[in-house]
């Protein structure tokens, strides 16, 4: 969960599908961009809009400019590097947000929609890329000392026609959750159970959860029948619990709550190490804060 400047969602990774290899040009047929006022979505039955939903027929988005570019791009934040309004506006009111819904062309695949957005926003806001990388502070998943603690199981084809792997939500909307290649059952006070069929899901929906960027040494490769047990925190409890709180104090609460995640690890065989990762980047040349007209 991240709150910025009164904006409090819930996140989930905006990472999607891999996308295809460049070919012939791919475009909406249509695409309507309109400026969305980020006071009007404080409420929680406001806040369930905010995310992409994606038909055969159509796309409809509400998101802060910066994570249209992360969804197009397949990016999370701590990979985007841009201007401050963009990446880190100063108030509540400099927060850049907007609709889109957008017309599919007959035939496109799931995968092809971030890269059509992509060449939308490069047409209609002037967006202006390109790639780098940097040195993060980071886990390695390895395996524990006893091996790992679940079996392999027979693995399960990706639907390519299969439009919901291409959704994002920015909060949950009932007690199912996609986080990263996972699926997370929540639970009360922020307990969750966490099921995915492959290290690379587990990988990532352990990134999207601890914040810090993971990589796979465990060498397992397959489908396997994985499932995560992250126990309830009490850190809502104690946020609200009354007193005052410096900021020493909140980030410890914070880390006690973290320490959660590596303890479910554990129970499954594994364990993360602390490590330098390398992560690819990108970095904007330039945006425009409007598009040209619909």
């Amino acid at each position: 969960m991240f709150t910025k400047y009164g904006l409090v969602l819930m996140l989930c990774s905006l990472r999607v599908a891999a996308q295809p290899a460049p070919g012939p040009r791919i475009e909406f047929e249509v695409a309507v961009i309109k400026p969305v006022d980020v006071t009007l979505i404080r409420s929680t039955a406001s806040l369930a809009a905010l995310g992409v939903k994606v038909t055969p027929q159509q796309l409809s988005a509400i998101l802060p400019l910066e994570q249209l570019i992360e969804y197009a791009y397949g990016v999370r934040t701590s990979q985007v590097e841009g201007p401050e309004w963009l990446t880190r506006p100063s108030s509540e009111k400099d927060i850049v947000l907007y609709s889109i819904d957008a017309k599919l062309p007959e035939g496109v695949l799931p995968a092809q929609v971030p890269l059509m957005l992509r060449n939308l926003l490069e047409d209609r806001f002037g967006l202006k890329v390109r790639k780098g990388s940097k040195q993060m502070d980071g886990y390695a998943l390895v395996v524990g000392k006893n091996g790992p603690g679940f079996q392999k199981k027979a693995a399960a084809a990706p639907d390519p026609k299969d439009f919901s792997q291409v959704e994002v939500s920015l909060i949950s909307t009932g007690n199912k959750r996609k986080i990263g290649g996972a699926v997370a059952t929540l639970g009360a006070n922020g307990s969750m159970d966490v099921e995915t069929s492959t290290i690379g899901g587990l990988v990532s929906a352990l990134t999207e959860m601890i914040g810090n960027p993971i990589v796979d040494k465990t060498g397992l490769e397959g489908s396997f029948d994985i499932r995560l047990a992250i126990p309830a925190s009490d850190l809502a409890g104690r946020l609200q619990g009354g007193g005052a709180l410096d900021r020493a104090t909140i980030e410890d609460m914070v880390e006690q709550s973290r320490n959660r995640y590596f303890t479910a690890v554990e129970k499954i065989g594994l364990k993360l190490e602390k490590s330098k990762n390398p992560v690819d980047t990108i970095v904007i040349e330039s945006v425009e804060k409007s598009p040209t007209e619909n």
